[in-house]
């Protein structure tokens, strides 16, 4: 649930510890969503606080931070797009990468703004997130299969307008290439610096989410105008007209 007078958050981070096999909610700070704003200024301050430096990329002290945005879970135009960050195996400095489809809108309906995703498990796992909890589950049985194969599984059986949202690699981040992507929707890439290849250091096969929270706009009227302008200035561009 939404936290009291915290508009465009929930206020509730998911950190998740694959070492010790735990799935910890901690509190989002109102000061640092107000000074870092956005999904990639949330998830670079978070990551800066968690995270050595001098860690090894692949190693089980690299951190990965997926954060939203105060608009993720509105209607603005352009705005379900979640951020990730991590330390890149592929440039060993800072990676930050971001992606569309729905998976930052899903994310955030389970209640959660942020999920952490720290340490590495002994066998593959993935993580599953709903508005009722959140729990590791053993993913063997995905181990090798490709993104298609592993979504297709994922969201078997699920009813139509109720299928969660599957974020997940294939063998090419199970083999930590470094330019291996994380996919959502099938089709949508985390592309850039190779976070592919820490999930798959962190033996992280897929993370699926689902639920249908709403957030709280502070001023109703003046988003409703905000919207409206920037609708129109959408209609006007010449690459969407």
């Amino acid at each position: 649930m939404t936290e009291p007078n915290l508009y465009g958050y929930h206020g509730r981070i998911l950190v998740a510890d694959l070492s010790k096999g735990t799935l910890q909610p901690m509190a989002l700070d109102p000061e640092i969503t107000e000074a870092y704003l956005g999904g990639r200024g949330l998830a670079t301050r978070l990551f800066y606080d968690m995270v050595d430096p001098g860690c090894d990329p692949l190693g089980e002290d690299n951190v990965v931070v997926l954060a939203t945005s105060p608009v993720v879970g509105t209607t603005a135009p352009t705005s379900c797009r979640g951020h990730m960050v991590f330390k890149s195996p592929l440039t060993n400095v800072i990676g930050s990468t971001n992606c569309g489809g729905s998976w930052a809108y899903f994310l955030k309906g389970t209640g959660y703004d942020v999920l952490a995703i720290k340490g590495k498990a002994s066998e593959p796992v993935m993580i599953d997130i709903t508005t009722n909890g959140a729990e590791l589950i053993p993913a063997k049985h995905l181990w090798g299969k490709n993104v298609h194969e592993t979504t297709e599984v994922l969201l078997e059986g699920a009813q139509v307008g109720k299928k969660p949202c599957v974020l997940c690699i294939g063998p090419a981040g199970e083999k930590l290439v470094r330019i291996a992507s994380v996919m959502n929707d099938k089709n949508r890439a985390y592309g850039r610096c190779g976070p592919g290849a820490v999930f798959g250091a962190k033996t992280l096969k897929a993370i699926r989410v689902q639920g249908k929270e709403k957030i709280l706009i502070k001023d109703e009227e003046q988003y409703k105008t905000g919207l409206e302008q920037a609708q129109y200035l959408l209609k006007q561009a010449p690459v969407t007209k």
